[in-house]
């Protein structure tokens, strides 16, 4: 994910926390790194991991209002786990 996906995602279907200012600077952070969840080309969410020395934290994963609860993360993981 770059700061240029932030014009194609409608921050306000997400939690108020996330404001495009805060999500800029995390993006251009060098300590961490975004991926996007898309379903059809439409982004339903994103996840956030903050590299720390010889660590990763994942600091978020966020998935937009209407799409909650229906597991696409999940299932997201459970596919990336059967491919390695």
């Amino acid at each position: 994910m770059t700061v240029e996906d932030l014009d194609l995602i409608n921050l306000e279907d997400f939690d108020d926390f996330w404001n495009y200012n805060i999500l800029k600077e995390e993006l251009l952070s060098d300590t961490s790194f975004y991926i996007m969840a898309k379903l059809k080309n439409d982004i339903i969410g994103f996840a956030g991991i903050k590299y720390l020395l010889d660590e990763a934290h994942i600091t978020n994963i966020v998935t937009r209002k209407d799409k909650r609860n229906e597991r696409y993360w999940f299932k997201a993981s459970r596919r990336t786990n059967k491919k390695s």
